[in-house]
C-alpha cells in the first residue's frame, strides 16, 4: 500500500502516466522480496518495518532497470519522498538493526541514482540546446557552490570556523567536494577543474594563492579516512541540497565540524 500511494502521487505529479499503479507496486515488492527471501520473511530473526520493505523494492526497481518498470524517474521520486519522511519521524518507526542496515544500502542506492538523473538530464539538455562553454559551465558550479556554503555557513559560527585551522580546513576540503560533484560528468582537465576549486575556496575567503596552495594538497590531505569523507560529504550534501530532497543538507557542515578537530 504503501508503494502504491507513492505511485499515486508521482502520476499526480506527472512523472508517470496513470494505470497500473496497484499492479507496479506487487511487481515492485514481489520482485525484492525474491530476490532477499530470508531477509524479508525473518529467517534471521527480525522482519523489516514495512517503510523499509516499500523503500526496499523501490531501490530494487532503480537499480535493476532490466525490471523494465515503466518509469525511473516515478521511482526516484517516490523514493525520494519516502527517505524524506524516514529522516523526519525517525524515532517514531522504532527501526531494529536489519532495518538500519537495509536503510543504509537505501539511502547509498538513492544518493547515486540521483546523481545519474541530475547527469542524464544535464547530458540531454546540452544535445538539445547549444553548446555550453566550458568557462560558463565552470562558472555556474562555482556559483551554485558558492551559495550551497553561504545556506551551511548560516549555521555555524563562520568568524570561529576561520580562526580554527582544522575546522577551516576541513571546510576547504568539503568545498572542494561541493565542486568536484557539481563537475562530475564533465570531461575537463585537471587543470580547469584545479581553478574551478581556487574560485570556489573564495566563499571561505581564500586568497587567490593561498587557495592555489591548498588545492595542490588536496590528494595528500583526503588519502586518510578523515579527508576523504569530508570531499565526499561536500558532494553528497550539495547533491541533496540541489534536488531540494533534503532540508538538512545545509547542515552537513555544521554536524562534521566536530570530527575535523586536531586532524588538519
Amino acid at each position: 500500500m504503501i508503494v502504491k500511494n507513492l505511485l499515486d502521487e508521482a502520476v499526480k505529479d506527472g512523472v508517470m502516466e496513470p494505470g497500473g499503479e496497484s499492479q507496479m507496486a506487487s511487481s515492485l515488492v514481489g520482485s525484492v522480496w525474491n530476490a532477499l527471501p530470508d531477509v524479508f520473511s525473518g529467517t534471521f530473526g527480525l522482519r523489516p518495518h514495512k517503510v523499509i520493505t516499500a523503500a526496499s523494492a523501490l531501490a530494487h526497481g532503480l537499480e535493476n532497470p532490466e525490471l523494465a518498470f515503466p518509469s525511473q524517474e516515478a521511482l526516484l521520486l517516490s523514493l525520494g519522498r519516502l527517505l524524506n519522511l524516514v529522516q523526519k519521524n525517525d524515532p517514531l518507526f522504532g527501526f531494529n538493526s536489519a532495518d538500519r542496515c537495509l536503510l543504509e544500502g537505501i539511502s547509498e542506492c538513492y544518493t547515486r541514482e540521483l546523481r545519474l538523473e541530475r547527469l542524464m538530464i544535464a547530458r540531454a539538455a546540452s544535445e538539445k540546446e547549444a553548446i555550453v562553454s566550458e568557462e560558463e559551465i565552470v562558472s555556474a558550479a562555482v556559483t551554485t557552490a558558492t551559495d550551497f556554503m553561504n545556506a551551511s555557513l548560516v549555521h555555524v559560527d563562520k568568524d570561529a570556523l576561520l580562526r580554527d585551522r582544522s575546522q577551516k580546513a576541513g571546510a576547504c576540503v568539503f568545498l572542494l567536494g561541493v565542486m568536484e560533484a557539481l563537475l562530475e560528468g564533465h570531461r575537463f582537465s585537471e587543470l580547469v577543474a584545479n581553478e574551478a576549486g581556487v574560485k570556489a575556496l573564495g566563499a571561505l575567503g581564500l586568497s587567490e594563492n593561498s587557495a592555489r596552495s591548498f588545492v595542490s594538497r588536496l590528494p595528500y590531505m583526503t588519502s586518510k579516512t578523515v579527508g576523504l569523507q569530508a570531499k565526499v560529504e561536500g558532494g553528497r550534501s550539495v547533491v541533496a541540497w540541489a534536488a531540494g530532497k533534503d532540508d538538512n543538507a545545509s547542515k552537513r557542515l555544521l554536524e562534521l565540524l566536530p570530527k575535523w578537530e586536531g586532524y588538519f
